[in-house]
């Protein structure tokens, strides 16, 4: 079975005024809000079960999915009072999984053409237990990976800021962004920290010693973030009505 998991809980303060009345995830784009989009791509690519973090409106989330009848998916929420971040959104979810399969981790304000069906059959074909998407874009944080994609580090070129693994710190390591867009195996998540509010990367980081945390570049496909109204305009050259029709109209 493939299952994802979406983030959406951000207040999306980066896209006020829009966000002090409506979620980030219904924030529109190509005349339809950026969660259908999201939705109908993981349907098409046969996804099955999704669960969507809530916080920010949350119940304008749920009517927005209840209306539609769940897609015809199972569709599930889950709340968070308090922000939790992307580690803690994952661990909170994940009850709502079935544990023998992988999870996709997907932000609601992404946007590509990145093969997710094919990602989550290559993180699963390599035995990892965690599959990040990534490409190569300028930005001011990067992850770093060695010449088998094995995570080795990060890097912050504004502040000048290092975290190694130290087990790789002295091989060559070439700096990808990542894409919001991930693959976790169960086991993995049973190892994350004993924190309720965390980021997910640390936690990377810090299991990159021992497991399998591996990347794919994906730069070959088109991305965008949604995070911001400048970044939208810069997503509207890249997809076209058209082209978000035909990446989500099933067969």
């Amino acid at each position: 079975m493939r299952q994802a998991l979406i983030l959406a809980a951000g207040v999306g303060s980066r896209l006020r005024p829009l966000t002090d009345s409506i979620p980030k995830a219904l924030v529109p784009f190509r005349g339809r809000p950026l969660l259908e989009w999201l939705i109908l791509r993981l349907k098409k690519e046969g996804f099955q079960r999704l669960v969507i973090n809530l916080h920010h409106y949350p119940e304008q989330i749920k009517r927005f999915v209840e209306q539609r009848n769940s897609f015809d998916l199972d569709i599930r929420f889950s709340y968070e009072e308090n922000l939790l971040d992307t580690g803690g959104a994952i661990k909170k979810a994940t009850p709502e999984f079935d544990p023998d399969f992988p999870l996709l981790v997907h932000n609601a304000d992404i946007v590509s053409t990145i093969p997710l069906a094919g990602l989550f059959d290559l993180h699963r074909k390599k035995r990892a237990a965690a599959t990040l998407a990534v490409n190569q874009r300028k930005t001011t944080r990067y992850l770093l990976f060695n010449t088998d994609m094995r995570l080795c580090g990060w890097e912050n070129t504004k502040s000048g800021e290092h975290l190694w693994v130290e087990a790789f710190k002295n091989m060559p390591c070439r700096p990808y962004a990542f894409c919001g867009i991930h693959i976790l195996s169960p086991a993995l998540i049973g190892q994350f920290t004993d924190a309720e509010c965390f980021s997910v990367i640390p936690e990377y980081l810090r299991l990159a010693e021992s497991e399998k945390i591996l990347a794919h570049d994906l730069s070959r496909y088109s991305w965008a973030d949604m995070g911001s109204m400048e970044k939208i305009k810069e997503a509207e050259a890249l997809f076209s009505t058209e082209k978000l029709l035909l990446m989500t109209k099933l067969s």
